[in-house]
C-alpha cells in the first residue's frame, strides 16, 4: 500500500510541476490526486472508521490554513481595490534599477533575511549598472480608478494593521491564527461600509469587500485544499516520519537536512513542503520556536526561489508574464541559489554564535 501511496503522490507533483507543458491546472491535479490517494488509503486499510477520523482530524487543520488565506488575500484585494498599495509605490522616485534594488535590499534587512536578497542582488547591480526603470503597462481592458488619500491611507493601513495583527491576536488569546484573521477581515469590512455608506451604488459596489471575495485567487485556495490534505495521508500513514527517520541515519546533520529540504522546494511548492516536514518531525520533540522551524521557514521560503516552478507565486507568473522556464533557470536560478546559501550560511554561523 506505502508504494502505491508514494507512486501517485509523486506522480500528482510531476504533474503539478509541469502544469504548463501538459496544460492541466494544477487545482485539478491536486483534487484529483487528494481524491485518489484518500480513496486507496480507505480501500486498502479495511477500516473505514479509522480512516475517516483520520480525515476529519486533516480537514482540521486544512480549513484552518484555507480559511486564513480567504482572509489575508480578501484584505489585500481591498487594499489594492482602495489603491492602497499607492501610499509606498507612490514615494518610489529612483528610475535607476540599481537604487531601487538596493533601497528593496535595505528594507529587506528588517523583515527577512538580508543576505539572501542584498548577495544576488548586489550581483545584478553590477551586472546591470544603471539600467532604467520601466514600468509595467496597464491593462487596456481595466479602467482607472480614483479613490481619496484619505482612503487609500485608511485601507492601506487598517489592511496592513489586521494583518501584523495576527500574531499579537495569537499570543493573547491562544486562538488560532484563522479566527484572527477573520477578525480582522470583520473589522475591515465594517469600517469600509461605514466609510462609503453615502456614496452612490456604482461607487460603493466596487469598493466593497463583497466584490473583492469575487476577485481572490479561489483556484490556489482549491490547489492548496487538495495538496494539504494529500500531504495529510502521508502523515497519517507514518511514510513522512519514516522519511524524516531516514535522513537522519543517512545525513545526521540537522541544519544539512532542513537545507537539502529547502532545494527540494526548489521543485515542490513550499506550502505543502511545510506541511510535510511538521508530519515528519514531532512538534513535542522540536517545540515551534527550535532552530528546525525557524531554519526550516527560511529555507522553504527562500529555496523555492531557485527554480520558477518552486512556488506558488512563480507558478502565477509563468502564466501572467509567459517567463519560460529553461530561461528563469538560465537567468535567475543562480542568483537565487547564491543568495539561498548565503544566507543559510549567515543563519548557521549567528545561530550557533547566539546559542
Amino acid at each position: 500500500m506505502l508504494t502505491l501511496l508514494i507512486t501517485i503522490f509523486v506522480l500528482v507533483y510531476a504533474a503539478i510541476a509541469l502544469e504548463h507543458p501538459l496544460k492541466i491546472n494544477k487545482s485539478a491535479t491536486a483534487l484529483l490526486g487528494a481524491g485518489l490517494l484518500w480513496t486507496v488509503y480507505a480501500i486498502t486499510s479495511g477500516d473505514a472508521a479509522t480512516v475517516g477520523a483520520n480525515l476529519n482530524d486533516s480537514l482540521t487543520g486544512t480549513a484552518q490554513i484555507v480559511f486564513f488565506l480567504i482572509g489575508a488575500m480578501t484584505i489585500v484585494e481591498v487594499v489594492d481595490a482602495h489603491n492602497g498599495f499607492e501610499v509606498i509605490t507612490s514615494r518610489i522616485k529612483t528610475q535607476r534599477l540599481s537604487t531601487l534594488m538596493w533601497m528593496v535590499g535595505f528594507v529587506s534587512f528588517f523583515l527577512s533575511s538580508m543576505l539572501n536578497l542584498l548577495v544576488p542582488l548586489g550581483v545584478t547591480a553590477v551586472l546591470l549598472g544603471d539600467r532604467p526603470v520601466v514600468a509595467p503597462q496597464r491593462n487596456p481592458d481595466e479602467e482607472p480608478f480614483h479613490t481619496s488619500a484619505f482612503e487609500r491611507n485608511l485601507m492601506f493601513f487598517m489592511g496592513l494593521g489586521m494583518l501584523v495583527a495576527v500574531p499579537l491576536f495569537k499570543t493573547l488569546t491562544g486562538l488560532p491564527p484563522f479566527l484572527g484573521i477573520l477578525f480582522g477581515l470583520g473589522v475591515v469590512w465594517l469600517v469600509g461600509d461605514v466609510v462609503h455608506r453615502q456614496e452612490e451604488d456604482l461607487r460603493k459596489q466596487r469598493l466593497t469587500l463583497a466584490r473583492a471575495l469575487t476577485r481572490i485567487d479561489m483556484s490556489s485556495v482549491v490547489f492548496f485544499i487538495g495538496i494539504l490534505l494529500s500531504v495529510a495521508l502521508l502523515e497519517h500513514t507514518h511514510i513522512l516520519s519514516g522519511i524524516a527517520q531516514w535522513l537522519d541515519r543517512t545525513v545526521g546533520r540537522q541544519d544539512v537536512i532542513v537545507m537539502i529540504i529547502g532545494l527540494v522546494s526548489a521543485v515542490v511548492d513550499n506550502v505543502p513542503l511545510v506541511a510535510a516536514s511538521m508530519g515528519m518531525y514531532d512538534l513535542k520533540q522540536f517545540p515551534a520556536d527550535s532552530f528546525l522551524w525557524e531554519f526550516m521557514a527560511y529555507c522553504a521560503g527562500t529555496g523555492g526561489s531557485i527554480l520558477i516552478i518552486g512556488s506558488a507565486s512563480g507558478v502565477a507568473a509563468m502564466g501572467l508574464e509567459k517567463i519560460d522556464f529553461l530561461w528563469y533557470m538560465r537567468k535567475i536560478s543562480g542568483l537565487a541559489l547564491i543568495g539561498y546559501l548565503a544566507g543559510a550560511v549567515f543563519y548557521i554561523a549567528e545561530y550557533r554564535l547566539l546559542h
